[in-house]
């Protein structure tokens, strides 16, 4: 039968670190951001976030007779996209029930729903009475839109670094459509061009390409 001290020491040295005394050092990238951390985080890439798309706004200015707009149009292409952006952010960041985020399934479809629920609207909503003709070129606002999302999306690679256990392209790919949505709706206070297929083919491609940015580029970044 054997001795006490011929038994190995699993848990080693115990003036060691937890990851060096298990033998499963900490991965080079460093231990994951905790949730105190992240939290600080996200409040400072929200506040900067949103002073970016203030200025961007303030810099571009608002179309001229926004208000006369009918209100269901206003609803369908500023207010319902930017409430949709804002909560697919949130649904990208949230941890579930295990902290791996929500199911795979609802990520993938949301992540798909981001940018082709836009186009349908788009093309669905009625025009506007006495609509103008087109104003600027599709790549124009698609230009515009993608220039809108670009801090919004490094702030995010860099706030979310490592913070994603499992799903990171998926989440990340949801998280940059929803960017990809309210920079969309907030370029619509400027943009005054009406026509669907202006807004469906040029913003709608930009929401979309925020999406595939999230999806490969930022989940290098987020995922753990």
């Amino acid at each position: 039968m054997a001795e006490f001290h011929d038994i190995p020491d699993f848990l080693g040295d115990a003036s060691l670190p937890p990851g060096k005394r298990l033998g499963t050092p900490l991965p080079a990238g460093g231990a994951p951001p905790t949730r105190a951390e992240l939290r600080r985080r996200r409040a400072r890439a929200l506040t900067a976030s949103g002073a970016w798309f203030f200025v961007q706004l303030a810099a571009f200015g608002v179309r001229p007779g926004l208000l006369d707009l009918p209100a269901d149009y206003l609803v369908a292409l500023i207010v319902t996209p930017l409430a949709a952006g804002l909560l697919a952010v949130v649904a990208s960041v949230h941890p579930g029930r295990l902290g791996l985020g929500l199911r795979t399934p609802l990520l993938v479809a949301l992540a798909l729903l981001a940018p082709s629920s836009f186009v349908l609207v788009a093309l669905a909503t009625p025009l506007p009475a006495n609509a103008p003709g087109v104003a600027a070129p599709g790549m124009f606002c698609a230009n515009a839109i993608m220039g809108w999302s670009v801090l919004p999306l490094v702030l995010s690679a860099l706030v979310l670094r490592r913070s994603f256990v499992s799903g990171a392209a998926y989440r990340s790919a949801l998280l940059g459509g929803g960017i990809g949505l309210v920079s969309g709706a907030l370029f619509a206070l400027h943009c005054p061009d009406v026509d669907r297929i202006h807004v469906a083919l040029g913003h709608g491609a930009a929401i979309a390409f925020a999406g595939l940015a999230g999806g490969l580029v930022i989940a290098r970044f987020t995922r753990l």
